[in-house]
């Protein structure tokens, strides 16, 4: 018996493994603090700091006034007259009402259609249904007529069964 050979196999070629460099952590930036500005107490009763200068809040007051007296209101506001309001109104819009039927259809009727008078509460689409044809196909026969808002008694064509 002739001695097997083992098939020579060779490991793979291992590629050096490159990982990213680290970033140090991120810290958010400070703000410098700065201390609060001092505050200077008054040399003697009645003196009151107005925008860092002191000042005798008796000279700021009027005979029998408060210091709120001190601070000048500002003007009012005055806003333009508005215009008058027209006591007349434009004219009602004229409310809708049942149109009253179709009168017959003066146009000839289209090869391989017939014509239909709608009944109450139809549509394109339950008309369709009744007759066993596609709405779009009832549109191509009644081209330039608006068939949303169908009434009863409109009359309109549809194929011929």
């Amino acid at each position: 018996v002739p001695p097997t050979t083992r098939p020579v196999v060779t490991p793979p070629t291992t590629r050096p493994v490159v990982t990213p460099p680290t970033r140090p952590p991120v810290t958010p930036p400070t703000r410098p603090t700065t201390p609060p500005p001092p505050v200077r107490e008054p040399t003697e009763p009645g003196i009151v700091e107005i925008g860092g200068t002191q000042v005798n809040s008796r000279e700021l007051l009027a005979p029998g006034g408060s210091l709120m007296d001190v601070v000048t209101p500002e003007p009012p506001v005055t806003m333009p007259p508005t215009p008058p309001t027209p006591t007349t109104r434009p004219p009602a819009p004229p409310t809708p009402t049942t149109r009253p039927p179709a009168p017959p259809t003066q146009a000839a009727v289209p090869a391989g259609a017939r014509e239909y008078v709608v009944k109450d509460g139809e549509d394109l689409y339950s008309i369709g249904l009744a007759i066993g044809a596609k709405p779009y196909q009832i549109r191509l026969l009644n081209e330039g007529r608006n068939l949303e808002g169908l009434q009863p008694g409109d009359r309109i064509f549809v194929p011929a069964e």
